[in-house]
């Protein structure tokens, strides 16, 4: 990821319009960029892709507070990697295309 459009995307998924992460490996790799920034994927939305459109699959998102925005920045960070993994996991059972929506949170 270039460091211009790394900057962007780090913006875009702090800001309410999230960034866009088209196939696993662009999530994967999205995710490994935040890391060094202090930063993690904490709300996904995914969209199946097909050549007429992108269908929600609401059964492999990751949405909500999960009740822990009070708790330390470290049990965040542990609690959204394990929810980004189980999420990857089930998305590597399926043949389809897919693109993320993803916001992120941080230690600040």
């Amino acid at each position: 990821m270039r460091e211009e459009s790394s900057d962007a995307a780090f913006a875009a998924a702090k800001s309410g319009r999230g960034h866009r992460c088209v196939g696993t490996l662009a999530l994967v790799a999205f995710s490994d960029d935040l890391a060094t920034r202090g930063a993690w994927i904490d709300i996904v939305e995914t969209f199946e892709m097909t050549e007429e459109s992108e269908i929600p699959r609401i059964d492999l998102g990751i949405y909500g507070d999960h009740g822990c925005y009070d708790r330390p920045a470290a049990e965040r960070r542990e609690l959204a990697a394990e929810r980004l993994k189980v999420m990857l996991a089930a998305a590597s059972n399926s043949s389809a295309v897919f693109s993320f929506t993803v916001w992120l949170d941080c230690e600040d």
